[in-house]
């Protein structure tokens, strides 16, 4: 099976639309990302364990962009609010 992980960006309606043409097709969503109803398209939860992704910002050492700091701590905040950061073994699984 081909794995594909990029392509053209044309938004959530045209995604969906594309999964629900094509059945051997799927994506990975955020949980609490609302999403129209689409004819086709099952939304499957990933639970018991759910997965735990980590998201990182990645800049030259040598040449922060202006604004990191405020950027960093804006995104501190969001992960602690959105239990972005937060692992517990008996209800997340991370890969080895």
């Amino acid at each position: 099976m081909e794995r594909r992980a990029s392509g053209p960006n044309l938004g959530l309606v045209p995604l969906l639309v594309h999964l629900a043409a094509t059945p051997t097709h799927f994506t990975l969503l955020p949980a609490d990302l609302p999403l129209p109803a689409v004819p086709g398209v099952r939304v499957v939860p990933l639970v018991d364990p759910t997965p735990l992704y980590v998201w990182s910002l990645v800049w030259p050492k040598e040449r922060a962009p202006e604004g990191l700091p405020e950027l960093l701590s804006m995104c501190a905040e969001l992960a602690e609010k959105h239990r972005w950061l937060e692992y517990e073994p008996s209800r997340d699984w991370l890969p080895s």
